[in-house]
C-alpha cells in the first residue's frame, strides 16, 4: 500500500510562488496555462511514496523539489495516465512477490468466463 507523503503548507506556498505567485500563476506540468479560480492550483508529487521508503527518501518526497503546482484539470490527467498505472503495477508486483495474488473465480457464464450458456446447446466455450 502506498503511504501518502503530504506536502506541508510551507512547501505548498513555496511551490505556488515558484509557479508565478499571485500575479502570473502558471501550471508546472508543462502546458504553461494560467491557473485560475475556475481551475485552481493543486500540488502533485513528481515521485510517489512506496511502502519501504527510508526516512531520508520520505523527507525528499515531502520537499519542494518533488512538488509541482498544477491546474486541477492537469492533475486529474496526470494522475489517471501516469501515477495510477505505476501504483497498480507496483501493487501487482508486490503481490506476486508475496505469492498473494487474488484467486477469485469468474462467475459461471459471465463475460469474463470462458464458458457461455446457450438455449440450444447448453454450456459451450466462447
Amino acid at each position: 500500500m502506498n503511504i501518502r507523503a503530504e506536502f506541508s503548507t510551507t512547501t505548498k506556498i513555496a511551490a505556488w510562488k515558484r509557479a508565478g505567485g499571485p500575479d502570473d500563476l502558471r501550471c508546472e506540468c508543462g502546458c504553461g496555462q494560467q491557473i485560475s479560480k475556475s481551475d485552481p492550483a493543486e500540488y502533485h508529487h513528481v515521485e510517489e511514496a512506496e511502502s519501504g521508503d527510508t526516512p531520508e527518501r520520505r523527507k525528499y518526497l515531502r520537499s519542494l523539489e518533488n512538488a509541482q503546482c498544477v491546474r486541477r484539470s492537469c492533475h486529474k490527467v496526470i494522475t489517471k495516465t501516469e501515477t495510477m498505472p505505476k501504483i497498480v503495477k507496483s501493487r501487482s508486483q508486490r503481490a506476486g512477490e508475496a505469492n498473494a495474488k487474488s484467486t477469485k473465480r469468474k462467475m459461471r457464464g459471465s463475460r469474463g468466463d470462458k464458458w457461455r450458456h446457450t438455449v440450444n446447446h447448453g454450456w459451450v466455450l466462447r
